[in-house]
């Protein structure tokens, strides 16, 4: 290593080096380098600049000298590491999911899984944020009690802050869980003080102002974490739950009343029909009366717990939605409903979770719950537009998105939350509308992807196909090249060709086949694509011998696939190749094949 750059790049796996520590590292793969289009240029945050980029595994690593450590935290680490050790015992496939869920580490998580929460705009709920601490600190309110008289009072709260404290190391001590933690601090340390003094001279605990001293304070002690996308996001949902959680909740409720009483008018004429729907819903005439019976009683608070719920995910997603479009690129608008779903399920699974790691509780409390997950994820994964990828737009667009959003929830000033309604509605709806011009010929780019291709062409009436998508000296590929550049040609769908099946040409394709519909997909006979998941209009085009003609744009783009040598030993002469004409251009693309493949397409061509 030390022949190398000075800016070298080493990525370690979670848990495999801690600060100090001096390590002879000896990687055996090829350095990597972040994937690159030409236009627009990677926006995921995170992307690594560094030239070289090489990624460690934990075979590849030799401890020389451990790091000198304060005895008290080396046994809080030895304690984290046996509650993660712990999480095995609840099942092969929820024991990593506890991991995650419990303790921050998401290293065993398959990324199948994590995806699947990031497709359903879930990805949040594996964060040990302020859910997590919400949750402890009212068991512990409920189980220490919040009216202590005395002294009991303050060993109360100093009991609560030990337990947060606590909690907060075993569960990695990351930023958002930091963040949460002194949140609840400075609550309590407001609270308690607060009884010491009159009334009339101290000022009532609010949330806002609770939320400033907390952003104060990280920034006293990080200034540079005011651009991290991660206090972005932070602070940015907890202000739109505590300006927008209410307001948007008694809207909900408002339209919940008016389309129940518009179903009862409906169902009026039958009397089967309307006597099935009170029995189900209630009286709609009595929806403001008090519950006179159990029944009542639990339908109103089931419905009003559906208001507030769906209220403040409504209220975090549209204040996080100009922030996660600008850095992130897509949005998943089915984690309305996913959110406020998947809910009950992961407080059980918290709760019920940390029991079981410590106490001899049966796997199956949080086996079962954790498949239930699982299977409702996969639901809300069926829906449209999970996700929907945004295309690019100016950071200042966004930023007036978010100032209107800001301005529109200000309720004393009836002039500014006009002002502020009319500037978010104007800059949304210049940022969705398309901007992207189509070329005035074939447009092809040829992303950098090292060893591997991946090749994207659009034609002047915006019809994009997509040759190859993989690599193998290239990261991020999917996020950092491909992905944004379909994003700027805003493309609405996808045409695929596979010239075969080798891992540096299809790596991308799962993350690609989740989020574009594609119409037409011309790929090798031997190609194994049997847990790709397609669209189910997706017509999928295999060219059995000789050559196979695909024409569109009215006839001006003609496409002809010839297999290769389909009898090779050597799956690269087997490759599918390619002729593109159209726009007086020509296009060959051959994915690896070099000798006998060439021949088998040439001789199919007959030229």
């Amino acid at each position: 290593l030390d022949e190398l750059e000075r800016d070298l790049l080493l990525v370690l796996p979670v848990g495999a080096a801690r600060a100090g520590e001096e390590l002879e590292v000896t990687p055996i793969d090829r350095p990597l380098r972040p994937a690159r289009a030409l236009a627009p240029a990677p926006r995921t945050p995170g992307t690594l600049d560094s030239p070289e980029l090489w990624v460690v595994k934990s075979d590849e690593i030799r401890r020389l000298a451990p790091s000198p450590s304060w005895i008290p935290w080396s046994t809080l680490d030895r304690l984290r590491t046996a509650s993660m050790e712990r999480c095995e015992r609840l099942g092969d496939e929820a024991g990593p999911f506890a991991r995650a869920l419990l303790f921050g580490d998401e290293s065993r998580l398959a990324p199948e899984v994590g995806e699947l929460f990031t497709r359903t705009g879930t990805r949040h709920v594996l964060a040990v944020s302020g859910m997590h601490i919400a949750l402890l600190t009212t068991f512990l309110a409920l189980a220490l009690g919040s009216t202590a008289p005395g002294r009991a009072r303050w060993a109360c709260a100093l009991a609560m802050l030990g337990a947060i404290a606590l909690y907060s190391v075993l569960a990695g001590a990351q930023s958002p869980v930091r963040r949460a933690a002194l949140t609840v601090a400075l609550a309590l340390a407001a609270g308690a003080l607060r009884r010491h003094q009159r009334a009339q001279t101290w000022r009532r605990l609010d949330a806002r102002s609770l939320l400033a001293a907390t952003l104060c304070v990280e920034l006293l002690v990080a200034p540079r974490a005011l651009f991290t996308l991660s206090l972005q996001l932070s602070y940015a949902a907890t202000a739109g739950l505590i300006v927008g959680s209410a307001p948007l909740a008694r809207w909900l409720r408002t339209l919940r009343h008016s389309a129940v009483n518009v179903l009862a008018a409906a169902l009026a004429t039958s009397q089967r029909l309307h006597s099935t729907f009170r029995r189900v819903v209630g009286d709609p005439a009595a929806a403001q009366l008090r519950p006179t019976t159990l029944l009542d009683a639990l339908r109103a608070r089931g419905a009003a717990a559906f208001d507030t719920a769906l209220g403040a995910s409504l209220a975090a997603t549209f204040a996080t939605a100009p922030l996660c479009w600008a850095a992130l690129g897509e949005l998943s608008p089915v984690g309305l409903l996913a959110t406020p779903a998947v809910g009950p399920l992961v407080a059980w699974l918290l709760v019920y979770g940390l029991w079981a790691v410590y106490l001899p509780l049966p796997p199956e409390g949080f086996e079962a719950p954790y498949h239930a997950l699982i299977a409702l994820l996969e639901f809300f994964d069926g829906a449209p537009a999970s996700p929907c990828v945004l295309p690019p737009r100016p950071l200042a667009l966004h930023l007036a998105t978010l100032l209107g959003l800001a301005l529109w929830s200000v309720r004393r000033s009836v002039a500014w939350s006009d002002f502020g309604k009319r500037l978010a509605c104007a800059t949304g709806g210049a940022a969705l509308l398309p901007w992207s011009l189509a070329p005035r010929g074939l447009e092809l780019t040829a992303l950098d992807v090292g060893h591997g291709t991946a090749l994207v062409l659009r034609t002047p009436t915006q019809r994009v196909w997509v040759f190859d998508a993989g690599t193998r000296d290239r990261n991020a590929l999917e996020r950092g090249a491909l992905g944004p550049q379909l994003a700027a040609w805003e493309a609405a769908e996808l045409n695929l060709a596979t010239s075969h099946s080798d891992r540096d040409h299809v790596s991308a394709l799962p993350w690609l086949l989740q989020r574009w519909p594609v119409n037409d997909w011309i790929r090798p006979p031997d190609f194994d694509g049997g847990s790709l998941q397609t669209d189910p209009r997706t017509r999928i085009w295999a060219p059995e011998g000789g050559a196979l003609t695909v024409t569109s744009d009215a006839g001006a783009l003609q496409l002809e696939f010839a297999s290769g040598a389909r009898h090779s030993p050597e799956p690269n002469e087997r490759s599918l190749s390619a002729r593109i004409r159209g726009w007086g251009t020509c296009v060959v693309f051959t994915g690896d094949a070099r000798e006998a493949g060439v021949d088998a397409w040439l001789a199919a061509w007959g030229e």
